[in-house]
């Protein structure tokens, strides 16, 4: 059986971790042994700090944050280590730093993949080395599905990139935007494929589930937001959801001042986040990995607008045009009626059959060749 090394994001996020199990069961279901690579985006020395070390590298405020939810922090991180301790499967061997050799890792295994999430970003510009597969041979590299979450390059990001780019043989993005940018920027012909919890389908979450159990009594409306309910005037959507009526509102993450008593205050790991998309009846979200699951479980939902916060969009808004389903990017004086409460999946489902099949058969090409 062949060795894939993959290089991917395992963070405490839950589309994080979710798209690296997703993405890991679908190398293994198409028959090779597929190890996630150990990678902290620090150097050794860093590593080695103790905790109080580290937080105090951040401001007063950071400080005072985690001093304050240090008991929730716990409890959350926990929950991540327990995901990946009964999810994922690593290599056998110790992490990996920015400073350590990888140059091994091309022997250890018969292909490198690098994917998914947003890998490429400016933001992880210390770390393209690795999440562009600098150390691996060009015949064993592939990248599948990897953004740069935005839809431009500075000039100093392609020069840096130029040559790591062009030395991974074959090359998707999950975004068009960024396949649009490999071939501007560096001549290089890269397919639009899916996000890897897209290649998932209802079954394949639920199995991983494996509880049939809800983890809320009766109807809700699901929050799942990174920018919060109150700020900027959001409050006026979350207002039309506090009655009742639509059912009860219980939000994931980012409750302000007044919605703080509808906070989801139960164990709240990838698993429980898979379950309660399973579970509700709407979802309300900012997020990209938010919207693909209210996608994967054919839920009715709105995408809030993110722009008074000056925060790109892209991935949202090419996802949904991708689908036709612009018009639930809504702004905060959108009123919430039954035409967004309900929706029609039956010319959804077919393009995301569609785009799956296509992204599972870019990537049995692109092992078959590196394989040969």
């Amino acid at each position: 059986m062949k060795k894939i090394g993959l290089a991917t994001f395992y963070d405490d996020n839950f589309g994080t971790c979710l798209q690296a199990y997703a993405l890991q069961k679908t190398l293994i279901d198409l028959g090779y042994d597929v190890k996630i690579i150990r990678y902290s985006r620090c150097d050794q020395q860093i590593s080695k700090q103790t905790n109080i070390q580290k937080i105090t590298r951040y401001s007063p405020v950071v400080v005072l944050n985690y001093i304050r939810n240090y008991k929730s922090i716990q409890i959350r991180k926990q929950a991540f280590a327990d995901f990946r301790k009964n999810n994922l499967i690593f290599n056998e061997h110790s992490t990996f730093y920015r400073d350590s050799d990888l140059s091994h890792l091309q022997d250890e295994y018969d292909v490198l993949v690098c994917g998914s999430d947003m890998m490429w970003s400016s933001q992880f510009k210390d770390d393209w080395y690795y999440y562009m597969l600098g150390f691996a041979d060009k015949d064993k590299s592939i990248a599948y599905s990897p953004s740069f979450g935005r839809n431009f390059l500075t000039e100093g990001e392609i020069k840096t990139m130029s040559p790591l780019i062009s030395n991974i043989k074959s090359l998707s993005c999950r975004e068009l935007a960024g396949a649009d940018l490999i071939k501007s920027n560096f001549g290089l012909e890269a397919l639009h494929t899916a996000d890897p919890t897209l290649l998932l389908g209802q079954k394949d979450w639920n199995d991983m589930i494996n509880d049939k159990s809800s983890l809320i009594k009766g109807d809700y409306i699901l929050t799942y937001s990174f920018l919060g309910t109150a700020k900027k005037g959001r409050y006026k959507i979350f207002n039309q959801f506090k009655s009742g009526e639509k059912g009860q509102l219980v939000i994931l993450s980012g409750a302000e001042k007044e919605f703080k008593k509808y906070s989801y205050t139960g164990y709240a790991g990838p698993i429980e986040f898979v379950r309660l998309y399973r579970d509700c009846k709407f979802v309300i979200t900012d997020t990209y990995h938010g919207l693909l699951f209210a996608l994967i479980f054919k839920k009715p939902f709105i995408v809030l607008d993110k722009s008074p916060f000056g925060v790109t969009a892209d991935r949202l808004l090419s996802t949904l045009k991708y689908f036709g389903l612009e018009d639930r990017y809504v702004t905060y004086d959108t009123s919430i009626d039954d035409r967004l409460l309900n929706i029609d999946y039956s010319t959804i489902s077919p393009l995301m059959d569609r785009q799956r099949q296509l992204s599972i058969e870019y990537l049995q090409r692109a092992l078959s060749n590196a394989t040969k």
